[in-house]
């Protein structure tokens, strides 16, 4: 059994508040003191190193230096699902949704607003998001229809497939020259799994799709299983929450925001 890791060295980081314009009535100051507000104001259209991307729309996302302090901590699990779907939301879904809501891309808890559209991650654990229960007009994206019951007191919850980004993943294909490998973070694992596979774990995800690309079979769940089939790899089930592996579509970002659209268009009108 190989395990393929990514070394990590730690070292000790510190954010000052920054206050880039008065803080805003939305933010809470319950958030915590490595930060005060991190907001960049940008022109329409812009894409924004902060979290507004133009003038009346705010984006909470993976760029907010608590959730960066946060998956500082988080070790071989900090490279997940939620930080690079987050990502390509920002980069490939929003700029293709017209919507006057705000968005939040991450779990940071107490730092929300009101009029927002909130992607849900932690399918597991759906209670770690029962902080947003004081904001108001709420619209829950679920990536899995399992999760919408859950998080409907919070607000208008919908179903909206996990997506990627296809042509991305599609230039890591390669020929097959090992056999079986478990692909996701360690806190993925299960005693379901056998034990002569190979675990690839902790790498960032250029290093996880390039080694990914190599194996015949993979046990994923998640955007890795939607990866693992655009790499041309067999799938194999291993999470008893996702027994059948057909339940993971290929789906990419730009068609998702199509379906989102048609959603938010007859919810907002």
């Amino acid at each position: 059994m190989a395990i393929l890791r990514q070394s990590i060295t730690y070292q000790p980081v510190i954010f000052a508040g920054i206050v880039a314009r008065p803080v805003p009535p939305w933010f809470d100051s319950r958030a915590g003191p490595l930060i005060r507000q991190h907001i960049n104001i940008q022109s329409p259209g812009m894409q924004s190193r902060g979290f507004v991307f133009g003038e009346q729309t705010m984006i909470i996302d993976h760029r907010h230096p608590r959730y960066k302090y946060k998956s500082a901590l988080a070790g071989l699990n900090r490279r997940n699902g939620a930080f690079y779907y987050s990502q390509e939301i920002v980069r490939n879904i929003i700029p293709n949704v017209k919507t006057d809501r705000n968005w939040i891309t991450v779990n940071i808890p107490g730092l929300g607003c009101d009029h927002a559209i909130v992607f849900i991650h932690n399918n597991l654990h759906p209670e770690n998001y029962a902080w947003l229960e004081k904001y108001k007009d709420l619209i829950l994206v679920c990536g899995i229809p399992e999760t919408v019951d859950k998080v409907s007191y919070l607000g208008k919850a919908i179903y909206l497939p996990i997506s990627v980004d296809v042509d991305y993943v599609k230039q890591f294909r390669k020929p097959k020259t090992k056999d079986t490998g478990f692909v996701g973070r360690p806190a993925k694992k299960t005693a379901d799994l056998p034990d002569d596979i190979d675990y690839l774990e902790g790498l960032p995800r250029e290093k996880l799709l390039e080694a990914m690309a190599e194996y015949e079979t993979v046990y994923a769940v998640g955007r890795c299983a939607i990866e693992a089939k655009i790499l041309k790899c067999k799938l194999k089930a291993y999470d008893p929450r996702f027994p059948k592996v057909s339940r993971w579509k290929v789906l990419d970002n730009k068609d998702a925001a199509k379906m989102l659209q048609e959603m938010l268009d007859e919810i907002d009108g």
